[in-house]
């Protein structure tokens, strides 16, 4: 084979899977606590020296540059993704006025029921607690399984699971 033919055959094999976790990157980005200085200052702490190598760490600062170059063209093109909007939910919910459609529908909820807790994003705790904020009378039911917990990859976050009882003090746990 060529080299030209050498490369063809490595960009079709390489192309795909690199774009996926570049997808999943960017992703875990916007539905964690992450932000651009923490990745930094991660892929440069000593606790990964010589676990990250120099390749790796290449590949985290040129994903960063593509999630820079995403949040830019969102915000030249005027566009939302489905994290963007759960980003906004929170201050949507907390500015909801009696006078607004928002507003009398949060004060007449009586439950929050959130399956799958276990794959719980700080996105959608945000929401949780601006429902709370709006509505203190609100029941949340939680109902998961550690052992299930499948979304790391989208941003859930195990802590939400574990420290339910010390985040809510009136908590009422049920190990079934």
């Amino acid at each position: 084979l060529s080299e030209e033919e050498i490369q063809e055959k490595l960009r079709a094999i390489w192309r795909r899977p690199l774009i996926d976790r570049l997808y999943t990157f960017i992703q875990k980005m916007q539905s964690s606590s992450l932000n651009r200085l923490k990745v930094v200052e991660k892929i440069q702490s000593t606790r990964w020296n010589g676990v990250l190598s120099d390749t790796q760490k290449l590949l985290y600062f040129m994903a960063l540059k593509i999630f820079d170059d995403y949040k830019d063209y969102k915000i030249e093109k005027k566009k939302l993704d489905f994290s963007d909007m759960l980003d906004q939910a929170p201050d949507i919910i907390m500015n909801a006025s009696i006078s607004s459609k928002t507003g009398p529908k949060i004060e007449e909820l009586k439950s929050v029921l959130i399956d799958e807790f276990q794959d719980f994003t700080h996105q959608f705790s945000a929401i949780v607690d601006a429902i709370r904020n709006q509505n203190c009378e609100v029941d949340i039911f939680c109902v998961g399984d550690d052992w299930q917990a499948i979304n790391s990859f989208m941003g859930a976050d195990l802590d939400h699971f574990r420290n339910f009882d010390q985040a809510n003090k009136k908590s009422i746990t049920h190990n079934l």
